[in-house]
Order: C-alpha cells, then sequence, then structure tokens
C-alpha cells in the first residue's frame, strides 16, 4: 500500500502542470455551477416577486424608486387592511351576540311577567266564577276578569 502511494506521489510530482490543470479547471467549473444555480435562484424569486405584485396590483421595477419597495409598501397595506376587516368583523359579532344576548333576557323577563300575569288573572278568574250565583247572572266584574284572563286590558286602562 505504502509503494503505491509512493508511485502515486511520483507521478504527480512529475506531471504537476496537468494536476495544478486539472485542479484549477475543476474549481472554474465548481464556481460556473455556483454561479448558474445563484442566477436561476434569482431568476426564480424575481419571477415569483412579479407574481406577488401582480396579484397586489403594483408593479416590481417600478418608474421611478428601488425595486420592490412599491410593491412591498402595497402588499404591508393589503395584510393591515385584512387584518382591520378581521378585527372589526370580529367586534361586529361580539357587538350583535351582547345585542342578542339583551334582547333574549329582556324577553324572558318580558315573558315571566306575562306567565305571573297570566296565573294572576286566571286566579281572578276562578274567584269570580265562584261568586256566580245559582241564576248563573254574572256582572261587570266577571266580565273584567274574563276579559284580563283572555288577555285584553280592563276599561280605560
Amino acid at each position: 500500500m505504502i509503494g503505491l502511494l509512493k508511485i502515486a506521489l511520483g507521478w504527480v510530482r512529475s506531471e504537476r502542470s496537468y494536476v495544478t490543470l486539472l485542479l484549477i479547471a475543476a474549481a472554474a467549473a465548481s464556481l460556473y455551477v455556483w454561479g448558474a444555480l445563484g442566477r436561476a435562484d434569482r431568476a426564480r424569486l424575481i419571477s415569483w416577486g412579479e407574481t406577488v405584485c401582480a396579484a397586489a396590483g403594483a408593479k416590481l421595477d417600478p418608474a421611478e424608486g428601488r425595486r420592490g419597495a412599491a410593491c412591498l409598501d402595497r402588499v404591508a397595506a393589503l395584510a393591515r387592511e385584512e387584518r382591520d376587516t378581521a378585527a372589526e368583523s370580529a367586534r361586529i359579532l361580539a357587538q350583535a351576540a351582547a345585542d342578542r344576548e339583551a334582547k333574549a333576557a329582556q324577553d324572558a323577563a318580558l315573558a315571566r311577567a306575562a306567565a305571573a300575569d297570566a296565573r294572576a288573572a286566571a286566579e281572578t278568574m276562578e274567584k269570580v266564577n265562584a261568586q256566580v250565583g245559582s241564576d248563573d247572572r254574572v256582572s261587570g266584574n266577571w266580565f273584567g276578569a274574563l276579559n284580563r284572563a283572555g288577555g285584553l286590558r280592563a276599561p280605560g286602562g
């Protein structure tokens, strides 16, 4: 193994100029490939930037100003508008929910009051019915209780 290594080193020393040329060519080819990849990446990024800017309604390369500055401002404005719209929508929905809760509570209170009035009217009707004589003649109080039990207002009220 050591003998093989000595032979290889001897050959490299004797063909030094060719080995140097091969190393320089390999380095140049590496730099060329690296640069080509960089140019391809740059082209993809510019294409993506043009697509985004066009969707935002701006130009990547305006007639005046730096490349991408107007586009960045427009995209930032759109993002800000979206955030503001979402926040305002959430505020409106929360207010609508609170209004709905308040109306439901008010409706429940009105329903409880109506139920209490209906119970009181039914009890009053039972009492007035109990006062009706054997001749089945009824008075104005009976008709008032009947109207109240039916949900009508008392005369003059």
